[in-house]
């Protein structure tokens, strides 16, 4: 059976929910702020995160650079948000389209044996990573732990 997706209306018809949308990412983007209600930042959350994904696979796309180019309004805008999507991590997206922002990082790393080539790779890739990360955005890394060693009989365990 057939069951619609319920989206959120936020008391406002389609075209004016739609501007809306757009209004709350142009603020995100160019102030890397939002002050707003808790139902309208979960539906700026979504909108946010989709946008972002879709930059990740079509980002040099024409079709996709003119849909940002409604959205945002300005190139000064569609290139910063590119370029944010470009770097973009999971909990730091989750922390600004709430409205908060980064002030450091705690890593938590579970690798297997560092003396296998794959392994140590992995690790040093890793640590290479979180190191672009934390200067891109500007915060330290506060505590954490390095895990080695986490193996089963036939393969590492993360």
């Amino acid at each position: 059976m057939y069951k619609r997706i319920k989206k959120a209306k936020l008391g406002r018809k389609s075209s004016h929910r739609k501007s809306l949308k757009h209004n709350l990412l142009r603020s995100l983007f160019d102030k890397n702020y939002v002050l707003t209600t808790s139902p309208r930042a979960k539906v700026l959350k979504q909108e946010a995160s989709s946008l972002i994904e879709k930059a990740l696979i079509k980002k040099e796309e024409l079709s996709f650079r003119r849909d940002l180019q409604v959205i945002f309004g300005n190139d000064i805008l569609v290139k910063k948000f590119v370029e944010y999507a470009g770097k973009d991590k999971v909990g730091v997206r989750n922390v600004v389209c709430t409205g908060g922002k980064p002030l450091a990082i705690t890593n938590c790393l579970n690798f297997g044996n560092p003396y296998n080539p794959e392994m140590y790779y992995q690790f040093a890739e890793c640590v290479r990573g979180m190191g672009d990360a934390c200067r891109y955005l500007n915060t330290p890394v506060t505590g954490g732990n390095v895990s080695f060693y986490n193996l089963s009989k036939d393969y590492a365990v993360f």
